[in-house]
């Protein structure tokens, strides 16, 4: 229009110009049918038709098949969701080397197309229109499966095996709690007694009758020895073994996730940042490992110490450590699992396949083409063209922001700084939604969720 303008030719008219742009508009179409058509072997071909055939004893055809997602969480849905996407990897059709003409939002509306599509109405397509949306289709199917499967395994590990590990965990220490803070505050009391004690005299000179009757005169005899039952039924001694707490439920059910642990990197091509490589490599060792039967012990070059870390060492590899290093096989799947849902949920692991759980720095211009474009980003963000000046600024004004708030803690006396770092107010306490800082020497960290997923955004 802007060109017939300029040369002061007459316009034509809205009807003309409306299938001027619709014929236009076909003959892409067909030119992207017939690009795709011709990227197919003969092979190819016979297969794709075949996914919308109805195969005896079946009551859908694998096409309807592939589009239907896993329908609740549970281990065989997960199995099953795996397979899927094994199946679709394993046709080799959704992996077609396209034309480089062919653009991923053409390929994607043909798709979309395909994936909401009745059977029968695809069939009733001509060859080129029918291979086109197959093609799509499929290339599209890979993609939705992963991210399927992968939701299914996050679905699937904060509600069956940790989610309930961790509410029988909860439940159990509801029920303790009140019975063992009663027997706590009267032995407190006694022990306070204790202490005092100690200013009536010289040991030598106090008897133990007269601290029973000073303790009696508080507590009765008989509700301390309940107490002290109480408590040393409940608490393990100073010198045990740290309680596994949901974990050690958690480590007898690895006999749930054994299937998907032993498919899960074999189906599924997975990459990794320097956070989450090393617990790549122990997942990935983990699956071989499980369809052998070679011994569970530190000396398996397939099993894979350093990634177990915290609490769950104690349940891996025992408290002292045993002496011929062996490890628990429920422990170690369970705690490699569960790292490597953390690190798959930050992205730190990621499957280049999914559209949701692929590498977020994929997609990030880099070699020539940033060079082409690099000079005017830039500027039209209003940065300048070396961030070290801009960063340093930034750095120093945290860093005096940090002290300032740091140097005004001491003179606060409603402020307190627990241990681990947590600071509290009056406010804060009354609001519990309210952000707090934990001020501690390496720096600070925000103490919410939503804050520290915006924080990592800033790398």
């Amino acid at each position: 229009m802007r060109w017939l303008r300029e040369r002061e030719v007459l316009l034509p008219g809205v009807s003309r110009l409306a299938r001027l742009v619709g014929r236009e508009r076909e003959a892409a179409t067909q030119r992207l049918w017939d690009t795709l058509l011709a990227a197919l072997s003969e092979q190819q071909r016979r297969e794709l038709d075949a996914l919308l055939v109805v195969a005896p004893g079946r009551r859908v055809s694998r096409l309807e098949e592939w589009r239907t997602g896993p329908t609740r969480a549970s281990g065989p849905q997960m199995v099953k969701a795996l397979s899927r996407v094994a199946e679709i990897i394993g046709s080799g059709l959704s992996r077609v080397e396209l034309d480089i003409a062919v653009t991923p939002r053409r390929l994607a509306e043909l798709a979309r197309y395909g994936m909401g599509t009745d059977v029968a109405q695809l069939k009733r397509h001509g060859a080129e229109r029918r291979m086109a949306t197959l093609v799509a289709t499929v290339a599209q199917l890979e993609a939705s499966a992963t991210d399927d499967a992968l939701e299914l395994l996050e679905l699937l590990w904060a509600t069956e095996p940790a989610g309930k590990a961790r509410t029988a965990a909860n439940k159990e220490t509801i029920k303790k709690h009140p019975r063992l803070a009663k027997a706590s505050a009267m032995l407190a009391v006694v022990a306070q007694v204790l202490l005092a004690a100690r200013t009536w005299g010289e040991e030598e000179d106090v008897r133990v009758a007269e601290v029973w009757e000073a303790i009696e005169a508080r507590i009765p005899r008989e509700q301390v020895r309940v107490a002290v039952a109480t408590v040393t039924g409940m608490l393990p001694p100073p010198e045990a073994m740290p309680e596994g707490d949901w974990r050690a439920e958690l480590a007898k059910k690895s006999a749930t996730v054994v299937g998907l642990c032993r498919m899960l990197t074999a189906t599924i091509t997975f990459g990794a940042n320097a956070q989450g490589a090393p617990v790549l490599a122990a997942m990935t060792a983990l699956g071989e490992q499980l369809a052998t039967e070679a011994r569970w012990s530190v000396k398996n070059p397939r099993i894979h110490p350093q990634v177990v870390t915290g609490p769950w060492k104690h349940l891996v590899f025992g408290h002292p450590a045993r002496t011929d290093g062996s490890v628990d096989r429920g422990a170690y799947i369970v705690s490699l699992l569960e790292q490597f849902c953390r690190h798959l949920k930050h992205r730190e692991i990621y499957a280049d396949s999914s559209t949701r759980y692929r590498n977020p720095q994929a997609r990030l211009l880099d070699g020539e083409v940033w060079a082409a474009v690099k000079s005017d980003v830039p500027s039209t963000l209003g940065l300048p063209e070396d961030p070290d000046a801009l960063l340093a600024g930034h750095v120093a004004a945290l860093d005096e922001a940090l002290r300032y708030v740091g140097g005004r803690l001491a003179a606060n006396a409603d402020v307190r700084v627990d241990v681990a770092g947590r600071s509290t107010s009056p406010a804060t306490r009354r609001s519990p939604s309210r952000r707090r800082w934990s001020i501690c020497a390496s720096g600070w960290r925000p103490c919410c969720p939503g804050s520290t997923s915006e924080i990592r955004s800033w790398r």
